[in-house]
């Protein structure tokens, strides 16, 4: 899956426009959509102290997207997993490619091109690569995409434009279901997975990169 973004420029005006056609035609939501719907994904939050401008949030979540890209190659490779997951796979990586170009058109058009944060997916790469069951990559992967979403989730409070934050409740909307369709595939239960009141716990914040998450358990130990 390429994950290499376009050095072409555009302008503020077809920049603008494409994030804003993102937000009401909600493409960001469809991937997760294919794979299984979740309940329970926006909670309430009190408005931030401070703002989060878009600039600063691409910087922060490209990294994590490519981050997670690289996850779901590792997955791709492992070898465990069956027909279904490997397209099912596919397609969410491909969910997260959508985001990174999505985000890239709020950078400044003469910003470095993000790379990938292998200190957030070095972790997950390393337990999907030692995986031997189907399971336990799927519940890996469950894991990651709970830490992205909670990511985001925390970030809306401090997203001031109505247009980024609706594309950013999309992405999250999008790998919270995956998180809750990965997890219930690798065994963990449904009501753990679709909690009444979302959190942030495991969200990440700008400047503060926690260790990767831990890769999730399951409650199955058979394999493909």
């Amino acid at each position: 899956m390429p994950t290499e973004q376009s050095t072409a420029t555009a302008t503020a005006t077809s920049r603008r426009s494409f994030l804003t056609r993102t937000a009401i035609g909600g493409a960001l939501v469809t991937v997760g959509a294919l794979v299984a719907p979740a309940t329970g994904l926006i909670a309430s939050l009190p408005a931030g102290a401070k703002t989060l401008v878009d600039a600063d949030l691409a910087a922060f979540a490209i990294p994590l997207e490519l981050g997670g890209i690289l996850a779901y190659q590792a997955a791709l490779d492992s070898g465990t997993l069956d027909a279904t997951w490997t397209a099912n796979v596919s397609k969410i990586q491909a969910g997260h490619q959508t985001v990174v170009t999505t985000l890239t058109t709020l950078l400044p058009t003469d910003a470095t091109p993000p790379v990938a944060s292998t200190e957030f997916s070095a972790a997950i790469v390393k337990a999907i690569q030692g995986a031997t069951a189907q399971e336990a990559v799927l519940a890996s992967l469950s894991g990651m995409e709970d830490t992205l979403s909670a990511t985001y989730l925390l970030a809306l409070a401090l997203i001031p434009d109505p247009v980024t934050a609706s594309v950013v409740s999309q992405a999250l909307a999008s790998e919270a279901q995956s998180a809750a369709a990965l997890g219930r595939a690798g065994g963990t239960p449904i009501a753990t997975l679709t909690p009444a009141v979302a959190t942030t716990t495991s969200g990440l914040v700008p400047g503060e990169l926690a260790d990767a998450p831990p890769p999730a358990t399951t409650t199955t130990t058979t394999g493909n």
